[in-house]
């Protein structure tokens, strides 16, 4: 995991079916893992995911699917010039219908998450994917989408593992 990074997951399946192929287009699989504990079971899900592929051989019905992080290869087309990083994933997440995990006051508690962001009109920005990507760089953290299809970033351990002083740097 580098910092900065916008991961996306990916989810294939072959079932032995009939199901025609194309009635699965713009569906969704929702992967939910039930747990045995004790006497009952805990309902564990895996994630929201939209159907890509769906090819048939013989029986089978193979299905390729990824997760909403697809959804932020949009065009960016230069929208907004500047903001906090809760108002560029907010506008981000609006312009490609995703929800975001975070609360404003979680990100702007965040180390540098109050500071105004600039978008200089030469860029190498194409999708608002990529505007993720900067945010998280900023924030010292990387982005994914979270079991309940939401965009949520995940920060590193923030507790020192190793002190170099100003001589060794």
């Amino acid at each position: 995991m580098e910092l900065g990074t916008v991961y996306s997951t990916e989810m294939g399946i072959t079932l032995l079916s009939e199901i025609d192929r194309y009635t699965l287009e713009d569906a969704l699989i929702e992967l939910f893992f039930n747990l045995l504990i004790g006497d009952t079971y805990e309902t564990v899900p895996m994630g929201i995911y939209e159907i890509s592929e769906a090819n048939r051989s013989i029986r089978c019905l193979e299905i390729k699917a990824y997760d909403y992080m697809l959804r932020f290869d949009k065009a960016f087309k230069n929208k907004v010039s500047s903001g906090t990083a809760y108002d560029l994933l907010s506008l981000a997440c609006e312009e490609c219908k995703v929800e975001l995990a975070h609360t404003q006051e979680e990100i702007e508690s965040w180390n540098k998450g109050k500071i105004l962001l600039g978008i200089y009109g030469e860029n190498d920005i194409e999708t608002w994917r990529d505007i993720i990507y900067y945010v998280a760089q900023v924030l010292g953290c990387f982005a994914t989408i979270n079991r309940f299809g939401k965009l949520e970033l995940r920060k590193y351990g923030n507790t020192s593992v190793l002190d170099i002083p100003d001589t060794q740097r």
